[in-house]
């Protein structure tokens, strides 16, 4: 993962570590990063598929609680299902880091500004354009 302002390459050892890539601290110029739109789409597909991979263990590890299976058997199975849970979502992470980018994140002022800008353009009065003006209902 690369940002491109100031060259400043991010391993995929550190990738692991960052808590939050919607508002990350570049070290090297110290300023908010974001992902890009293909991070994003990457970010919800991963979030959605280990969601889901982690919802049919869990419903395994349910039913064969319920068909009387020995602890002993179902703390293997749930063992069993995060390790290969880690073999199946470590290689999406990966692929997701290849592909990202880190873009500069925008302040509030200037999505303003372009939401401003682009409401004129369309000829759209701009209390309509703004999602975040309060409303006058």
């Amino acid at each position: 993962m690369k940002y491109n302002e100031c060259n400043h390459e991010v391993s995929f050892a550190t990738s692991l570590l960052v808590t939050n890539p919607y508002n990350y601290p570049c070290p090297h110029c110290q300023k908010n990063l974001t992902l890009d739109k293909t991070g994003r789409r990457f970010l919800l597909g991963i979030a959605t598929s280990a969601f889901l991979y982690a919802g049919a263990i869990g419903t395994v590890s349910i039913l064969a609680a319920f068909q009387g299976i020995a602890i002993a058997q179902l703390a293997l199975l749930n063992i069993a299902g995060l390790a290969s849970g880690a073999l199946f979502v470590l290689p999406l992470i990966y692929i997701a880091w290849k592909h990202s980018r880190f873009i500069e994140r925008r302040k509030l002022e200037n999505v303003r500004q372009f939401t401003r800008a682009r409401a004129d353009s369309e000829k759209t009065p701009f209390r309509y354009r703004l999602i975040l003006s309060p409303s006058k209902c």
